[in-house]
């Protein structure tokens, strides 16, 4: 839509309205594309003639001290401690070398007839239902806070890259820029998003989320809910949602209400001091270079996918065993860890979505708690045993959680000058994303960003996808070449197609 010369003007006259009100014309505002700024006591704004009605400027007027102060500052409506989750990532956040490892980054390719003014809307709908989208944080002492900042009116431009020689490469390295820049968490963390349009009928929606305030579940429910905003504003229909979803600061209340008392907290650290026992801390695989003084934080993703002839053979060795296909793939990765390191057992942190009660499914934020798996190499042979066991395992260690720094202590003292915990294994079943999310018109391609930074030493992950495993391995290119992240890839889909498939009955 094209703006008249001069199409920036001022609302000069007084004003003020209930909060409910302001929320309305915040939304309207975006599926308008009116952007609003400030210039001392005057409020501007910017937008399509066709948008900028006399009904508008009116209301601009009557509610310019309100807008104001949302466009400059951010009005706090309320506080509270963090949760322990929040608390740990933005401890991460001050510590790590690159803290945009920290980044949630995602790209939504869409191919067809996109309302624009829609998913404006449809996108400041959920930045208005889910309080994480508007936290900024702060320190109290010792401890962290986390303030809900007021919705403020959101800005979705469209970038034109039709001219540029090649629309997807200028699209594609967007999203890489926007995924390796880092937020700063007292000033908020906000979703960052931009509209790419890389065709007639060709869109890239690229969205930046910081982990502090979500996880592999908040990203499955965030897109579900775009979908169906989105659809509701095109159709008429009712999106269907929940009014009144949790937030984190009900979360946090009831985190510390739950604390454990004293004797929960002994037997827990109890039980890890018995699983974990004795368990050399690091690991011995093999490196490409001198292990540095201290890691840069620079890494790279290795992407793969486990076909589905691979796929139901792990589901079929599961069901044998009365295991899961989290089960079976963790212990076909504790065998190759085996087999390169030569160790017979290695520590490896699994991140667990920890939403038990019915309430926290709808809640957008961090809630995975890590624990520590104890993987043993093993024979191929034995695959489904030993996945019994790593099962079993890990229920027992989801009821005993305890921050990561006193699970730790309870590891012998390993070889290497590296991190205690410096391998993770991540199975995102609950993230549905790709051919789940819908919107009416358009075909959807829903892809993470792969920023060139790794949280851990080495990371396998593995998503669920249709009948096949979507998986990937972030590592640091400080100990290790793509060429042999690729070779350990390519050694862990094969044995754990023949592990799996041993045992099957044809």
């Amino acid at each position: 839509m094209s703006r008249p010369a001069g199409a920036a003007r001022a609302a000069d006259a007084p004003g003020g309205a209930p909060a409910d009100r302001i929320t309305e014309l915040v939304v309207r505002l975006a599926e308008a594309d009116v952007r609003l700024s400030a210039d001392g006591a005057r409020l501007r704004y910017d937008g399509p003639a066709s948008a900028v009605t006399g009904p508008l400027l009116t209301e601009l007027r009557e509610l310019k001290d309100e807008l104001l102060v949302r466009v400059e500052t951010g009005r706090v409506l309320r506080s509270g401690a963090a949760s322990r989750e929040q608390t740990r990532y933005l401890a991460l956040h001050e510590e790590l070398p690159l803290p945009q490892v920290l980044n949630v980054p995602f790209r939504v390719d869409l191919e067809g007839a996109l309302d624009v003014g829609a998913l404006r809307g449809a996108l400041a709908r959920l930045v208005l239902r889910h309080e994480s989208l508007r936290t900024r944080y702060r320190r109290n002492g010792a401890r962290r806070l986390q303030e809900i900042l007021a919705p403020r009116p959101l800005v979705l431009p469209v970038e034109d890259l039709t001219r540029d020689a090649d629309p997807g490469d200028s699209a594609g390295r967007i999203a890489s820029h926007e995924a390796a820049v880092a937020f700063d968490p007292g000033a908020g963390t906000a979703p960052r998003l931009r509209l790419l349009r890389t065709g007639p009928r060709a869109w890239t929606l690229l969205l930046v989320l910081h982990h502090s305030g979500c996880d592999g579940w908040s990203v499955s429910l965030l897109l579900s809910e775009l979908a169906a905003l989105y659809t509701a504003l095109v159709t008429g229909r009712p999106a269907g949602l929940d009014p009144r979803p949790p937030q984190p600061l009900e979360y946090a209340r009831w985190q510390g209400d739950r604390a454990a008392d004293p004797a929960t907290a002994a037997r827990c650290r109890a039980y890890w001091a018995g699983r974990l026992g004795g368990l050399p801390a690091g690991h011995a695989l093999p490196l490409d270079r001198p292990r540095p003084r201290r890691l840069s934080g620079l890494g790279g993703t290795e992407l793969f996918t486990v076909p589905a002839g691979t796929l139901r053979a792990v589901a079929a060795c599961a069901a044998r065993h009365r295991t899961s296909v989290f089960a079976v793939c963790a212990a076909a990765f504790g065998m190759l860890l085996g087999r390169l390191s030569g160790r017979p057992e290695l520590p490896v942190v699994v991140p667990y979505a920890n939403r038990d009660r019915r309430e926290l499914e709808r809640l957008v934020a961090c809630t995975t708690a890590p624990f520590v798996l104890r993987l043993a190499a093993g024979e191929e042979a034995d695959l489904g045993p030993l996945a019994a066991r790593t099962g079993l395992a890990a229920l027992e260690s989801v009821d005993r959680l305890l921050p990561l720094g006193e699970v730790e202590q309870c590891l012998a003292p390993g070889t290497s000058t590296g991190a205690a915990l410096p391998i993770s294994f991540h199975f995102q079943n609950s993230l549905e994303i790709g051919p789940e999310l819908t919107l009416p018109g358009l075909a959807v391609t829903v892809t993470p960003v792969a920023g060139p930074a790794s949280r851990d030493e080495l990371g396998l992950g593995l998503i669920p996808v249709g009948d096949v495993l979507s998986g990937y391995v972030e590592f640091t290119t400080d100990l290790w070449d793509p060429a042999t992240v690729r070779g350990w890839i390519r050694d862990y889909v094969a044995l754990l197609h023949r592990a799996a498939s041993r045992g099957a009955v044809s």
